[in-house]
């Protein structure tokens, strides 16, 4: 049985002049899975988009996640996002 190592790396990408980090894209993940972009269901997000550190609803926010979009990036389509950090936390300062 062949062995595959599959990884995802998070990444920003300056489109249009703006900084975007890449939320997610149509790559194959860990679990050799692919997540289609066009199924993202973002309204309630959206309303309150608000930027955790690695998920973790434990610790208080490191800022929002704005312009919420999904367009291409690298040839691929991808959710991207315009971060926003805050310089409340030591946290969010880091």
């Amino acid at each position: 049985m062949e062995s595959i190592q599959l990884r995802t790396n998070a990444f920003v990408e300056n489109i249009d002049g703006k900084n975007l980090a890449v939320a997610s894209t149509e790559t194959l993940d860990r679990e050799g899975e692919k997540l289609s972009m066009t199924g993202w269901e973002l309204d309630n997000f959206s309303k309150n988009p608000t930027m955790l550190w690695a998920h973790n609803h434990y610790e208080l926010p490191i800022g929002r996640a704005n312009n919420l979009q999904v367009t291409k990036v690298r040839g691929k389509k991808a959710l991207v996002f315009e971060p926003e950090f805050h310089t409340e936390t030591e946290l969010a300062r880091a």
